[in-house]
């Protein structure tokens, strides 16, 4: 059938062998343009005409266009839903078999053609695009296509959702990718079935065929993914074409692969590839070729250090694509070795050779920079180590020639702690956390290697956790919990040096009694691997039934004047009253002994003595002088060999000096000093703190900014570190300084009041504007010490201008001052000259667990005895206050100081109704010993149970006479001497003296212009004159001869101006010494020499077995008023034996 143009409609019922014309129309003059059938309704549409019929397109009926437009493609399906595009390319849709039509507003504009598979499922071609929707128009999605896109999609026709026929191409991928068909129809296409279509060319022929028959030609497509090209030089090929053709990759117009997707492997020194794809099929075939360019892989030095070096240094060499070197050479003499470590960074040994240019080379290329300078060989080498084995911690010798030039030192592959270079043919090395291996040193210009250190690893030692309580009685229990004891076995415990006696022990706990004589000490447990200590100090306390006026609680300083031999000198203001004194058991008798050292260019040697009580009073025992004309001003003392018994550790112009105790029981003794790296305390103005830093069990000394290590390994020798630790947090504050020398006022050791382990506080001067404190906390661990800065705090002083001086002095103390369970910091204030500044205190508190103070200092209040304030006018000078301590047993801690004006003074913190610290002012008048500033001074130098009563006693220095004020220099009229003031809190002065006839003289608490003593023997006071025996009863002075037992019962005082004093009473009281020099064998209870007074006791006698002896009652009955035996002491009383005691 041939149609003119007059529209006209023809229906085949036979598949198109025979066509029945149905419809005409001669005013359609442009004729119909399209046409659609679902079963027996069908649409046609042309020249502004709407048609429709119901019966297979027998009959048709005109319809009105949509809104008046001409149509010019319709679809319709059984559903009534019709699809209708207008000539203008507006898509139009109806749901009621054409009865009405809504513009679809979310379709394309300037639609071409539409072709729907199902009322759902449609596409539409718009401007060149291909658009896709799957829900009836509401959305449309524009399709990606590549550029095999045929086109405007004329003639657009879908079979099903996949395969699609537009303008003689074919897709099987829903419209994405396009293949042109070799032969046949390129327009027209309408299908019986998805499978069945008829198409024609659009003027003479007419083709149908099976829709599985079509196959285009393919088209050549793939992608190159380079993920890997940097990291691996490997390129991914991957066709985007059919898996169902044939694929051929070609690299450079060589077959590469026959697949549908390749991996190649680059070869680094390419700049470019070219890849082609080929595709084929039945149809035909096609072929894409992509060219590819590379980065230049050839190598670039940028740059190198050191720019100079010694054979066997390292020098690191910068760039790019320097992972394909091949060779290192420095001035054209190759590296011993070279290592890469990334594609920009390579290391070089450098071997011998000469100055000139760095060179890289790689397949790809050689790169050189200049500006190499080879430094030749200095003949530095090691010859000998010494020991060849060792822990962290430890010190090797290493012996070889020009090692003054060594600026490094390796052992085992890890920096030296530390180092130091005795002379050009030894070093003393610290070992670091190392590995076994090589030892080398390193200067500018050489190395030098030898043997193999072996790192032995260090064994951790059993410590202390706990002890609970931390303060007690003499004779209270105090529980040790421990972790990593293995056994029990030869466990010792001491306070300090005062051995104790242990009442249970297991591998996690053990429990000590607290001994006699130990105040404030550190608890040390000898086990089997050394000596531990307890993070805490253990605080002796007594109970003094609240608190006391201590102006009378002390004794009339007992004086030890032969201590320092008596002569005038000349000496600076600062020397003239520096003159330490320290206490402790030398000789492990569990009684307190004496140090004392001297000032400076004095004369005056340094002494050790034992005490011994006689007659209630501290005498003189034992003297050892140790050293002559020294120039001492710091002293401390400090077990360094895990004996129990206290080194001595002396700091004078001359150096560090060690005094090694070689002291038994009952005899003191000490070694020749050692002399310790004098350059640390080369001024001699350095305090000394003995502590165990590093936690390795064996305390190490601490001296300016300055700490040697003890690498002791057992009691028979000690051995100290030649290689000292710097404190650099310290030293660092003051870089104009020597490194040594750094002017450090006063340093504070303590227990850090968080982590138990020996920390330290500086006091450190500087102008107005930056004196500081500055506490260190100890993160040590065995054979480490690190020591780091928690808290830097400036401090300001209330102070005038003009009175101001640069080295100022701020004695710090961490002390509870609020009483609020949280240590604060106390600062007294004073300039060179002694003038007052009060006392500041920072209130603590805890942070993270971390120790702080705040930052502004809160002014302690002063209140007289009648709570009046009042100013702190005494004349502070030094470093007067000496520590703070419970004196009168109230559990508060008091403070107190020396007066260069007058007596001693006493303040007593306490806390107001409204939280604010005052301090009362009280002085101590020793017994009603009133000091002058014209006549004499006590001194403070310390604290310490001296007679094992638990409560302490004073410690310092007297002086009497005058001195003259000079300017800058001081002519010391008169004498000092050192002394010690027992602390007689509720003793009512009862007086012990020996059970023989002797002497006794009284001395009355008053003064006055007349005296009369009297006496009391149960009847009431008599005069003492009229008594027999009773000499000088009207003076001060009062002298008993003969005094025997008939005295036991009375009292004495004295009137002074009718005023009564103090009342006296006697106590016979005699000690067993067990200092029988003759025999061992002859040492018991009846024998006259082991007793301290010389006789046998009798029934009036009070008995003592002092530590450490072993009374014997074996050959008689004995007898007493009563017996004390010291803890660690014994009484035996053999069979038929009697011990007769009144109490």
């Amino acid at each position: 059938m041939t149609l003119n143009f007059n529209a006209a409609i023809a229906v085949s019922t036979n598949r198109g062998q025979n066509w029945l014309l149905t419809y005409w129309h001669s005013a359609i003059s442009d004729g119909l343009t399209d046409v659609s059938f679902s079963g027996q309704t069908g649409f046609a549409v042309g020249s502004g005409y709407l048609l429709r019929t119901t019966n297979g397109g027998i009959n048709w009926q005109q319809l009105p266009n949509p809104n008046g437009q001409p149509l010019k493609q319709v679809i319709c399906f059984g559903n009534q839903s019709v699809w209708a595009v207008t000539q203008a390319g507006q898509l139009y849709r109806s749901a009621d078999n054409g009865a009405s039509f809504a513009l679809v507003t979310q379709a394309p504009a300037l639609i071409a053609d539409i072709a729907f598979v199902n009322p759902n499922f449609g596409f539409a071609a718009a401007s060149g695009q291909l658009f896709r929707t799957t829900n009836t128009g509401l959305t449309w999605q524009q399709l990606t296509t590549d550029d095999t896109r045929p086109g405007n999609f004329a003639g657009l026709r879908f079979a099903s959702e996949t395969v699609g026929f537009t303008n003689g191409h074919i897709s099987t991928d829903s419209g994405r990718h396009w293949e042109e068909l070799p032969n046949g129809p390129d327009r027209g296409y309408s299908f019986v079935a998805p499978s069945f279509v008829w198409a024609t060319d659009g003027i003479y022929k007419l083709y149908k065929s099976n829709t599985l028959a079509f196959q285009g030609i393919p088209n050549a497509r793939f992608r190159i993914d380079s993920t890997a090209l940097a990291s691996a030089n490997q390129l991914r090929l991957i066709s985007t074409s059919d898996r169902r053709y044939q694929h051929r990759w070609f690299r450079n117009g060589q077959l590469l692969a026959n697949s549908f997707e390749v991996d190649y492997q680059r070869d680094s020194c390419t700049v470019t590839d070219t890849f082609r794809l080929e595709v084929s099929n039945n149809a035909g075939s096609r072929s894409h070729e992509v060219q590819i360019s590379y980065r230049l892989q050839q190598p670039i030095i940028s740059s190198f250090l050191p720019t100079s070096s010694v054979a066997g240094g390292t020098v690191t060499i910068t760039g790019t694509n320097l992972h394909m070197t091949r060779s290192v050479s420095f001035a054209g003499v190759p590296a011993r070795s070279f290592s890469i470590l990334s594609s920009t960074t390579i290391t070089a040994i450098v071997d011998t050779g000469g100055s000139g240019a760095v060179q890289i080379s790689s397949r790809c290329g050689i790169s050189s920079r200049p500006g190499f300078t080879f430094i030749p060989p200095s003949g530095m080498a090691i010859l000998r180590i010494y020991p060849d084995s060792g822990k962290i911690g430890d010190e090797i010798l290493i012996e070889g020639s020009k090692l003054n030039l060594v600026k490094r030192v390796l052992i085992g592959g890890a920096e030296a702690q530390r180092f130091s270079i005795l002379d050009s043919t030894k070093i003393v090395a610290v070992v670091g956390k190392g590995q076994t291996g090589l030892v080398e040193i390193r200067s500018v210009s050489d190395a030098s290697t030898l043997g193999t250190f072996t790192f032995v690893q260090r064994q951790a030692p059993p410590k202390i956790i706990s002890i609970s309580p931390n303060k007690g009685l003499v004779g209270s229990l105090v529980t040790v919990k421990l972790e990593g004891l293995s056994n029990t076995n030869s466990l010792r415990a001491r306070f300090g040096s005062f051995p104790a006696n242990i009442v249970n022990a297991n591998t996690d706990s053990i429990t000590i009694e607290v001994p006699p004589g130990t105040l404030v000490r550190t608890i040390a447990l000898q086990t089997e691997s050394g000596v531990i200590h307890a993070p805490t100090p253990f605080e002796t306390i007594f109970n003094g039934g609240g608190a006391k006026a201590l102006g009378t609680t002390f004794q009339k300083p007992a004086q030890f004047s032969n201590l320092v031999p008596r002569g005038k000198s000349r000496l600076g203001f600062y020397e003239q009253f520096y003159l330490p004194v320290l206490v402790d058991d030398l000789d492990g008798d569990g009684q307190a002994d004496m140090v004392a050292t001297p000032a400076p260019n004095s004369g005056h040697g340094l002494w050790a003595m034992k005490l011994q009580m006689k007659n209630g009073i501290i005498e003189e025992g034992q003297k050892l002088q140790l050293a002559g004309n020294t120039g001492s001003l710091f002293a401390a003392l400090g077990d360094l060999n895990n004996d129990g018994l206290p080194e001595i550790v002396v700091s004078d112009s001359a150096g560090l000096l060690v005094y090694t105790n070689l002291s038994t029981r009952g005899d003191i003794k000490f070694g020749s000093p050692v002399k310790l790296v004098s350059k640390l305390v080369a001024d001699g103005s350095h305090s000394i703190h003995i502590m165990d830093f590093d936690n390795d069990g064996f305390n190490d000394i601490q001296v300016g900014v300055s700490i040697i290590r003890n690498l002791s390994a057992n009691s028979n020798v000690i051995k100290l570190s030649e290689v000292p630790y710097i404190i650099n947090e310290i030293a660092s504050l003051y870089p104009d300084y020597p490194r040594y020398y750094p002017p450090v006022v006063v340093c504070r050791s303590l227990s850090n009041p968080y982590k138990g382990k020996a920390s330290l506080l500086f006091g450190l001067p500087g102008q107005r504007q930056d004196n500081r404190i500055v506490f260190l906390t100890n993160e040590s661990e065995p054979g480490i010490i690190k020591l780091v800065r928690q808290i830097d705090h400036p401090i300001l002083l209330d102070a005038p201008a003009e009175t101001w001086e640069s080295n100022i002095k701020r004695i710090p103390f961490i002390e509870d001052i609020d009483r609020d369970g949280i240590p604060d910091l106390l600062l007294s204030g004073f300039n060179n000259w002694g003038i007052p500044f009060g006392l500041d205190y920072y209130k603590g508190y805890f942070n993270q667990n971390k120790w702080e103070f705040m930052v502004d200092p809160i002014k302690v209040l002063m209140k007289d005895s009648y709570d009046q304030p009042s100013a702190l006018s005494v004349f502070i000078f030094g470093d007067a206050i000496s520590k703070m301590v419970d004196l009168d047993g109230d559990g508060a801690k008091e403070v107190y100081f020396g007066n260069l004006q007058s007596t001693p003074i006493v303040l007593r913190f306490e806390k107001d109704s409204l939280g604010m610290i005052y301090a009362k002012q009280e002085e101590l008048h020793l017994n009603s010993h009133r000091f002058n500033y014209r006549n004499d001074f006590f001194y403070f130098d310390g604290v310490d149970d001296l007679n094992g009563d638990a409560k302490p006693d004073l410690v310092g220095r007297t002086r009497s006479g005058y001195f003259s004020a000079v300017p800058d220099n001081y002519e010391l009229k008169d004498y000092q001497s050192v002394a010690v003031s027992l602390n007689n809190l509720g003793n009512d002065n009862v007086i012990p003296i020996c059970p023989a006839e002797t002497d006794i003289i009284l001395e009355s608490p008053l003064s006055g212009s007349e005296y009369i003593w009297q006496v009391d023997t149960g009847t009431g006071y008599i005069a003492a004159k009229d008594l027999l025996g009773m000499e000088n009863a009207h003076t001060k002075l009062l002298t008993i001869k003969l005094i025997s037992a008939s005295w036991r019962k009375a009292d004495f005082r004295c009137l002074a101006d009718s005023v009564p004093g103090s009342t006296f009473s006697m106590r016979f009281e005699n000690s067993y010494l067990h200092n029988d020099t003759a025999a061992l064998s002859n040492a018991h209870w009846h024998n006259p020499n082991v007793w301290s007074c010389g006789v046998v006791p009798n029934e009036y006698t009070h008995v003592v077995i002092p530590a450490g002896s072993a009374a014997d009652i074996k050959t008689g009955d004995a007898s007493s008023k009563s017996i004390t035996i010291k803890n660690g002491s014994s009484l035996i009383i053999r069979q038929g034996r009697r011990l007769i005691t009144q109490q």
